[in-house]
């Protein structure tokens, strides 16, 4: 099933939402490329920059 994020979907996130978060607009797990799942070059630079750590080579 493709995942389609809409405006009016993006424009019904809350205020409380906005500060704390939430999922309810992530596709399902079964949507996901496994890839994203498992990690790949873009997973482990993300990972890098949120725990301030060293940039894997790419």
């Amino acid at each position: 099933m493709a995942y389609k994020l809409t405006l009016e979907a993006l424009e019904s996130i809350t205020d409380v939402e906005m500060a704390f978060g939430t999922d309810r607009l992530l596709p399902a797990w079964e949507d996901i490329p496994d890839d994203f799942k498992q990690g790949n070059d873009f997973t482990q630079i993300a990972c890098a920059i949120f725990f301030a750590s060293q940039l894997p080579l790419v």
